[in-house]
């Protein structure tokens, strides 16, 4: 026997010897996947629908998912549409900690506002759009009337 391996220590991978915080993902990081995972759900369930339906793997395990998929295409679309907001939302928060990026901020805000107007995808944001406003306006109204102008102000911008 030889004295190194006894005095060596054991090995430890990578995971271990990173700080806990490394290791976490940020709430941010998790909305961001949601509308990746439903377009990637919508895409992959007809495919599959379109592709597989003579397959018993299919008809066995798969064939009630993608069914609700393409039956609740709206539902899906709906909660991407909410993630997209929230997650503009999350990034002016972002603005106020260590990891600031204005321009990361302004250029999704863009998209969200083309989101908005695109004919694809409008109907779902202005939908969720129009239940922010009907949640938040009489709050604003009622506790903070000087944000009244800087809003209107930011409408005229997003409705351009």
């Amino acid at each position: 026997m030889s004295s190194t391996s006894s005095s060596q220590p054991p090995a430890s991978s990578d995971r271990e010897s990173t700080p806990a915080s490394d290791n976490a993902t940020s709430p941010d990081s998790d909305v961001v996947l949601v509308p990746v995972i439903c377009w990637a759900l919508e895409h992959v369930a007809r495919f599959l629908r379109r592709h597989f339906t003579n397959s018993s793997l299919y008809r066995t395990y798969l064939e009630k998912p993608c069914t609700w998929v393409e039956t609740n295409t709206t539902a899906v679309k709906f909660l991407s549409s909410n993630a997209e907001i929230l997650l503009g939302f999350l990034l002016i928060l972002s603005l106020f900690s260590r990891q600031r990026n204005p321009m990361q901020t302004f250029m999704y805000w863009q998209l969200l506002k083309l989101m908005y107007h695109s004919p694809f995808t409008a109907g779902y944001h202005r939908a969720i759009w129009l239940k922010i406003g009907r949640t938040v306006n009489p709050y604003i109204h009622r506790y903070t009337p000087f944000l009244h102008d800087p809003i209107n102000a930011g409408m005229r911008w997003w409705f351009r």
